[in-house]
């Protein structure tokens, strides 16, 4: 049985139209997908993205079994691409991220590490193999 629509963030009108297509045709609203890449557009990393502010009723670990995370973690493990799940507070623009496949255990190895916006631009200069340019973690670093 197809479940109902929760918090009317995807289109109601298409969640219900799919879901009289029956069961065998499942559907996930994966929220804000990222795909971080290289300048010539060669994708690096997968990212699903959510606000800690708009989880209404906050976040749990539980979260990363949910159908999006296992289909982002799933479009990794097919891409070869590391995917993470990032808890990010628009606040402080500070990230929890959550590594979804063996790819994105290797930049991110501790399960909800946080890491500040410069340590999260960081990393990801890190991923590209690229060295960041100070001014641009100095820049961040007055942004909040």
């Amino acid at each position: 049985m197809v479940r109902s629509e929760r918090n009317h963030s995807r289109s109601l009108a298409w969640s219900l139209r799919h879901r009289a297509w029956g069961d065998p045709c499942y559907l996930t609203d994966v929220d804000g997908l990222w795909i971080e890449c290289l300048a010539n557009a060669e994708p690096v990393l997968i990212v699903e993205k959510k606000d800690r502010l708009e989880l209404n009723g906050g976040f749990n670990e539980d979260f990363i079994v949910t159908w999006q995370a296992r289909a982002v973690k799933r479009l990794g493990e097919l891409a070869n691409l590391p995917a993470v799940l990032i808890i990010w507070d628009s606040r402080t623009y500070s990230h929890h991220v959550y590594p979804l496949n063996q790819q994105a255990i290797k930049w991110f190895a501790k399960c909800g590490e946080l890491l500040s916006e410069q340590d999260y631009v960081r990393r990801l200069y890190e991923i590209r193999c690229v060295k960041p340019d100070k001014a641009i973690i100095e820049l961040l670093s007055g942004m909040i």
